[in-house]
C-alpha cells in the first residue's frame, strides 16, 4: 500500500507534517509493501499551490495520513477509494513507525 504524506520541506524521514492537506508543496510517498519512499512536488494551479487528489491519484496511492483536511477533500479522497488517516505524529519518520496505530479519518476540519 501507499500512503502519502503532505510535508513542509523536503528533508526525508526528518520532514515535518504539515498542518493542512491541502496547502502543500510536497508529498512524501511511502510503499508499504516495498519500503520504498519518494517526494513528490505539487503543480501550481488557481487556487492553491496544489491539487492534492490529482497528485495522489497519479501515483497510486491508498491512503493519506493527515492533521487537518476540509469536508470537500474527505469526500474527493473517498470518491477515489483513497482512506484519510490521522494521528499525533509530526515527522514523517513517526508516522511510518506508527502506521499500524493511524486513525480512519471520517469528517473534516470544518473547511
Amino acid at each position: 500500500m501507499k500512503i502519502a504524506i503532505p510535508v513542509t520541506e523536503k528533508n526525508g524521514l526528518e520532514s515535518r507534517v504539515s498542518s493542512h492537506f491541502g496547502h502543500v508543496s510536497f508529498f512524501f510517498v511511502y510503499d508499504t509493501n516495498d519500503k520504498s519512499s519518494a517526494f513528490f512536488e505539487c503543480e501550481e494551479h488557481e487556487h492553491e499551490r496544489c491539487t492534492p487528489v490529482d497528485v495522489l491519484v497519479r501515483e497510486g496511492v491508498a491512503a493519506v495520513f493527515v492533521h487537518g483536511i476540509g469536508s470537500r477533500a474527505i469526500e474527493a479522497l473517498s470518491e477515489l477509494g483513497l482512506k484519510a488517516l490521522t494521528g499525533p505524529y509530526s515527522t514523517v519518520r513517526e508516522v511510518i513507525s506508527n502506521l499500524p496505530s493511524l486513525k480512519s479519518l471520517e469528517e473534516g476540519c470544518g473547511h
